[in-house]
This record gives structure tokens, sequence and C-alpha cells, in this order.
């Protein structure tokens, strides 16, 4: 009976240990750090089993998982990232992810990662998670780029490759559209200068995709505001529509700025009016906020010396139609 006793105050013992890691480790132990607690193999699968405990990826535990409702994006990069060891980093989409970066796909069901030196090292398999119930997950793809110690800073305690290289990694992983608006984003937010996302597009002259990313580049400005505006404004570049200016200014009969108007054509126009494009929301998945600004900065224009033209993201998907609205609209 004592000797029951004492296993289990430390058992008890044991959890409060991993406990307190997890805790200062947002919650996730990988294997080592469950044998360095003093839990054993059966304690740690029984709480896998119990749902006390959930298998992000092989070798890694969330403890407590039951206190999300859905895993944050944030844990599975972290959980990759412990995974893999010190050496590991983030990269690619899920690195501009990690970063704020904005205009990248809605969705991505894969972490990429890098090793230092670069190369894939498999890593075998810290703990057999046979008949344990594994959290529906995310593939892991380790990209096999020569990534260098010094190219890695720390996002929220994440490693990430340096921001502005991971801009450019993540645009050559994208088709144009994305690509520009990923790189409006970076010039937007001073991320990268001009000169320095030259200079990474013409060092990266020999990887693929760096045909439509070089394109991208030439057309990148740091005046656009969201994914919407580079969507429509790529539309009428490649309609032979290109904007004459950017955040065009709107004065009111007295000569005060009343808004900036998101495209602006001045030369095409048959009329001395400037004809000005917005863009209703920033995103696909704009709040109500962001579009009543919109409107209401739009609807200060009306009656100003300018035509208007207006358009959603739906909209943004239909190239064609955004080329003869802008186009029926100049000649008007």
């Amino acid at each position: 009976m004592r000797v029951g006793l004492q296993r289990c105050q430390m058992s008890n013992e044991s959890w409060q240990r991993a406990r307190a890691l997890a805790q200062s480790q947002h919650w996730l132990l990988t294997a080592a750090d469950v044998r360095a607690c003093g839990l054993t193999r059966a304690e740690i699968d029984d709480a896998v089993r119990r749902r006390i405990a959930k298998i992000l990826v092989a070798g890694v535990y969330l403890l407590d998982g039951d206190m999300f409702a859905e895993v944050p994006e944030d844990l599975w990069w972290r959980s990759a990232l412990m995974a893999h060891g010190d050496e590991a980093c983030l990269v690619g989409w899920t690195g501009a992810r990690a970063i704020g970066a904005q205009g990248l796909p809605a969705t991505d069901l894969s972490i990429d990662l890098a090793l230092i030196g670069g190369g894939s090292r498999h890593h075998r398999p810290l703990l057999n998670t046979t008949n344990l119930r594994m959290a529906d997950g995310r593939e892991i793809l380790i990209r096999q780029w020569p990534i260098k110690a010094n190219e890695i800073e720390l996002v929220d305690d994440m490693r990430i490759r340096r921001k502005a290289q991971t801009v450019v990694d993540a645009a050559l992983m994208l088709d144009r559209v994305h690509a520009l608006c990923l790189f409006d984003w970076a010039l937007h937010s001073k991320l990268l200068t001009r000169e320095e996302l030259d200079s990474l597009v013409a060092s990266a002259k020999r990887r693929p995709g760096v045909v439509h990313v070089r394109l991208a580049a030439e057309l990148a400005d740091a005046l656009a505001e969201s994914p919407l505006e580079s969507r429509v404004r790529l539309a009428c570049v490649d309609g032979g529509l290109a904007p004459d200016e950017l955040q065009y200014p709107v004065e009111d009969n007295f000569g005060l700025v009343v808004a900036y108007g998101d495209l602006a054509w001045l030369r095409r126009r048959h009329t001395n009016k400037p004809l000005i494009a917005e863009a209703d929301g920033r995103d696909p998945h704009s709040k109500p906020a962001p579009v009543l600004y919109d409107r209401r900065r739009a609807n200060a224009m009306v009656g100003r010396s300018c035509d208007m033209v207006r358009f959603t993201w739906a909209d943004s998907l239909k190239p064609i139609y955004v080329q003869q609205v802008v186009r029926a609209a100049l000649v008007a």
C-alpha cells in the first residue's frame, strides 16, 4: 500500500512539473520533456486516450488541448519546430503568415520548414503513435533550401528565415497575382525597400518561379494599401489600362482633401474629371467596420470633380469584368 501511495505521489509531482513546463511552452511538450518530468510512457499514453493531451505531430503533445475549440495556427507551427529540433525554422508561406503578411491564399494546410545548412534530415519519430489518437493535423514539408544560421530571426519566439528573404521565398511559391499582393504589402509596410526587393529577386534568378516573381516585383508599389487594390490594379495593367496614380487626393470646393482614391486615371479622359476606382473592403473577409469606412469615403467623393467606379473582392476574381468597367468609364 505504501509503495502504491509513493508511486501516486511521484506521478502527481511529475504531472505538476509537466504542466508547469507546458505552460511556459504554449502548452506544448516534446516526448523528451515528458520523460524529463518523470512521466512514464504508459501515463502519457493514457493521457492521450483520455484526451488530457493531444499529439499534434509525432513526438509533440498539446496538454489540455480541449481548452481550444480549434488548435490555433501558431501551435501547429510551434509543434513542427519542436519536432524538428533547434536547427529548424519556418519558411515560405508559413514564414510569411507568421510575420502577418497580407495577400496570401486564404488557406494552406501544410507547414513549410527548412533546416540550417539545407537538405532534408529525416528524424526518427520521437514516439510510437500506433493506436493513439492524433489531432487532424498539417503536413510538414521540409524545404531543401540552403539556410544559414545568420538568416534566422525570432517572431513571437518562433524561428523563421529573415523576414525580407521569407517574402521572396513565399512569392516564388505563388502565382503572379498573389506575389504582387505580397510585394505590395511588404513595400507598403516598409518591411522591404524597393532596392532590397530588387536585389533579393535578382539573387533568386535560378530558382523556379522567378520569371513571374520578377514581373510582380516590377509592378509592386508601396502606395497600394490592400490586396484588393493590388488585384484590381493588376487586372487593369493586364488589360492595357494601368492607372496613372495611386492614392489620388480628392479635394472639395475649398481645396481641402476629403478622401484619397485608390486608383486614378487622369490622361485618358474625354473630360477634365479624373476617374477614381475604389476598393470596397480590404480582403475577402472584410468586417463591417472597414467596409463602412470605404463606403463613407466613397460617399464623400460623390459630387466632387471626379467620376467613380467601385469594385468588391468578388469583382477582382473576374479581371475581364474589371477591365470592361474601367474601359467603359474612361470613354464615358
